[in-house]
């Protein structure tokens, strides 16, 4: 049962009112519907979809959770109450499930006198006659046909394979979405191939014409389709092909231990070995993520042997929507690369902590227990950042228009401040492109700090965060920031770091608690330049841990089913596992194993805190005393420098699991 069917079930069973909402926006070729749905005048759930029947059942299942229903309940007691399931509804989502999406009842004859007439009607499913159906309504014999359909589903006398129009000889055949052109379409993009659908035959009389299509991809014939219409031969070819295709990769991919490129520089190495993880773990996906999109990656090296090893990825441009946003830790409010690639690393902290200190090694050779019991890097490893393009706010956005450098590399760092604006904090707003100084927003706009801001951020702090510093011995910091399009060193040396180390009384001294990380700043010549245009809502997450890739809309923070080339990962949920309540799951587990409980205990109870399963997200952050502390000195800082408020929106934290 599909969820505006249990929401309707339910709707009568507690007699509420029900209203479904539909705004449209878009050009004609790619609209976009955004559907909410009423409880008795509340809003209870949003869906955004391609589709307004998409958008409404999106919306549906988000206040299915809302309400807390419970399917199971409303099924028994439709049974107990001696209820029929609408026979066509359940046929509908059969098909559904399977992706089959041609089906139709045609009207065949009606007889018997006006006053009382009987409709005879025939259901086709993939053209194919299936089954025949009396009423003395049009609604009563349709239903009358697909009650015959499930009846012979149930006792075993027809199959889907008898009326899918796929070959069904392969055994690990897939049904293919009907808009399988598209999705090839996107696919061929995002590879940047060609594709053309050719005419190879035509034959059979005028009233039963047959053609047949080859289609290539890259000037190679990848299948041949067949059909009753040009549309329809070019359709069946593409759903060969996206089959082949899935096979292919299914069969190759995932990829990610790569060869090490010696005759590359280290920096276009860093690169080089993104992109190949990118293509290679993103083959399950649809939508073209690397046309307009931003690509990032946290890298481990280690110097001794000298193996680097992607450990995350992150692409996307965009963040929530403000009527997306909620309070129970479930929606992932960033979705620019850089934010989405760090939050994948620490989910990888998480799990390789917590097999530290059950088994006494992590799988990747990475973290190391010290005598204090805390956790730390190993020697010899480092951890590089690669971003394809440079970060929103003051890292970029004086590139094009102010001098500097767009060649230089290194340690040495020359940071331009000619200048009143430059260095100042800011901030992306919801549903604008490019980022503004914070003593500039609007009221009643959403907006989240910059990506250099958090760069920036990451190099006092570290990329481990507040929750994991409860065991990690100290930050984790950057050894090389790699930039590959709107490079300039300059810029990107105030940005990322000098701006916070010049003459702060609270992080110049080298004695202090809190430090300036000084990473490397390069640029690589091996990046796939963005195009211009509007940010696509379309953020893609990988981690080496995980393993899987999952696709979310950046709109929304949603998990996007639709947006996978054959089914979402197994493991995969509407929520995605980047998101506050999963990483605060993986901290619980975490923070419930670890062998030095009692001090981490004690350290929590000197503040007032307690581990337990009612913390909440925010007082588990503020636990970490230590990293607290370094934080309100980096925010003084920029105050002090004239830099600005960084701005937090605690209510968004205040969860409980």
């Amino acid at each position: 049962m599909n969820a505006k069917c249990i929401l309707n079930e339910w709707k009568q069973q507690y007699e509420k009112n029900i209203e479904y909402d539909a705004q449209e926006s878009g050009p004609d070729h790619e609209k976009c519907f955004r559907v909410n749905v009423y409880v008795d005048g509340a809003l209870y759930g949003t869906g955004i979809g391609s589709r307004k029947k998409e958008a409404q059942q999106r919306a549906a299942i988000s206040a299915v959770q809302q309400l807390g229903i419970n399917t199971d309940f409303i099924a028994f007691t439709r049974k107990m109450n001696g209820i029929e399931a609408d026979p066509k509804s359940q046929l509908n989502e059969k098909l559904q499930e399977r992706h089959i999406k041609n089906f139709k009842y045609t009207e065949i004859s009606r007889t018997g006198p006006a006053h009382e007439p009987t409709f005879t009607v025939q259901l086709f499913i993939n053209d194919i006659a299936c089954a025949i159906g009396t009423g003395n309504s049009m609604q009563n014999a349709d239903r009358s046909a697909a009650r015959q359909i499930l009846k012979q589903f149930d006792e075993g006398s027809l199959s889907f394979s008898d009326i899918s129009d796929q070959d069904s000889n392969d055994e690990n055949s897939h049904a293919i979405p009907k808009d399988a052109k598209c999705i090839l379409n996107d696919w061929v993009q995002s590879r940047r191939k060609s594709i053309s659908y050719q005419q190879a035959d035509r034959y059979g009389p005028d009233h039963a014409l047959r053609f047949e299509v080859d289609l290539y991809i890259g000037g190679k014939m990848i299948s041949s389709g067949f059909g009753t219409s040009l549309q329809r031969a070019e359709l069946d070819a593409a759903n060969k092909a996206v089959k082949q295709i899935s096979k292919e990769f299914m069969d190759c991919y995932p990829k990610t231990n790569f060869p090490r490129y010696v005759h590359l520089p280290h920096y276009d190495e860093l690169a080089m070995i993104t992109h190949k993880t990118f293509e290679s773990v993103t083959h399950n996906v649809i939508v073209s993520i690397d046309k307009e999109s931003v690509v990032a990656s946290v890298i481990m090296e280690n110097c001794l042997t000298g193996q680097k090893t992607v450990l995350s990825l992150g692409s996307g441009n965009v963040f929530v929507d403000e009527e997306s946003l909620d309070n129970n830790g479930e929606t992932v409010i960033d979705s620019h690369a850089e934010i989405i690639a760090k939050r994948g690393f620490q989910r990888v902290l998480y799990k390789e902590v917590c097999r530290l200190k059950k088994e006494g090694k992590d799988t990747l050779g990475m973290l190391k227990v010290l005598p204090n019991k805390r956790i730390a890097l190993q020697n010899g490893i480092k951890l590089h950042l690669y971003i394809s393009k440079a970060p929103c706010g003051d890292g970029s956005v004086f590139t094009l228009s102010q001098p500097g450098s767009h060649t230089d590399t290194g340690i040495i760092h020359l940071p331009i401040q000619s200048d009143k604006k430059q260095g100042l904090l800011r901030a992306k707003i919801a549903k604008g492109e490019g980022a503004i100084p914070v003593s500039e927003l609007p009221d009643d706009r959403l907006h989240k700090m910059s990506c250099s801001d958090k760069i920036c951020k990451w190099n006092v702090l570290g990329l481990q965060g507040a929750l994991l510093s409860s065991v990690i011995d100290r930050p984790l910091f950057l050894s090389s920031v790699v930039v590959g399009d709107v490079y300039n060193f300059n810029h990107l040396s105030r940005a990322l770091c000098c701006r916070v180390k010049r003459q702060s009384p609270y992080i110049s001294s080298e004695t202090s608690a809190v430090t300036v990380n000084h990473p490397d700043i390069a640029r690589s010549t091996i990046c796939d330049l963005p195009e211009i245009g509007k940010s696509k809502p379309v953020s893609v997450n990988w981690n080496i841990v995980d393993g899987s890739t999952e696709v979310t809309n950046g709109r929304t923070g949603k998990v996007s089913p639709d947006l996978y080339l054959k089914s979402p990962p197994p493991d995969s949920c509407i929520y995605s596992r980047l998101c506050k309540k999963e990483l605060f799951c993986l901290y619980k587990t975490m923070t419930s194993r670890q062998p030095n409980y009692e001090i981490c205990y004690q350290r929590l109870r000197d503040s007032h805190i307690v581990i337990d399963r009612h913390i909440n997200y925010h007082e588990a952050k503020l636990s970490s005393k230590q990293y607290q502390r370094r934080k309100t000195d980096l925010y003084r800082t920029f105050i002090e420098k004239g830099y600005g408020m960084w701005e937090e929106r605690e209510d968004v934290d205040e969860f409980s699991l």
